[in-house]
């Protein structure tokens, strides 16, 4: 009787085999945990449109439109069931978005994703971002990865990780 091996898998494989570079990138950043909610997603852009933008007062003012109207689509079913959950998702959000700031760091530490864990995201999302030149030696590779200020804990580390991406390297 032969026993079947069992694959694991691993956040990079998860990466490797998403069909997109989009949704590549969802799954580096995210840590693959549950991405955020609409309700967050209003309160972080809504935040984040505080203040002067570089792109103008005009794209400032079209893109607060467009967050209105998301807005209401997200809130006026709750107020026609008479549903407070809703509101107090969305009080729950604005908090934290003046506590953490940023909306990818908000989700990883609402789906508890570890230090080390994140050190090995980011180091996910520099290979992902690796320029065709850079890939041709693990020496331009480790080079491209210090100026992006990505740490890795060693060589292997490095090469495991670009295996398991489908990115190749000579050594």
């Amino acid at each position: 009787m032969k026993r079947e091996i069992k694959q694991r898998s691993t956040p990079t494989k998860r990466i490797a085999a998403a069909p997109t570079n989009a949704e590549k990138w969802r799954l580096a950043v995210m840590g693959g945990g549950p991405g955020p909610t609409e309700i967050e997603k209003l309160a972080f852009e809504a935040h984040s449109l505080r203040g002067k933008q570089a792109h103008g007062e005009k794209w400032k003012a079209e893109a607060i439109a467009r967050l209105k109207v998301r807005f209401a689509e997200a809130l006026f079913p709750a107020l026609m069931l008479d549903s407070t959950e809703e509101c107090h998702k969305i009080v729950e959000a604005m908090n934290a978005s003046r506590r953490y700031g940023g909306l990818i760091e908000y989700v990883l530490i609402r789906n508890k994703i570890t230090p080390k864990k994140r050190a090995m995201l980011k180091l996910r999302c520099a290979l992902l971002n690796l320029p065709k030149e850079s890939s041709k030696s693990l020496y331009e590779v480790k080079l491209f990865l210090e100026k992006s200020r990505v740490d890795f804990c060693d060589d292997s580390s490095v090469c495991a990780v670009m295996r398991e991406l489908g990115l190749r390297v000579v050594k």
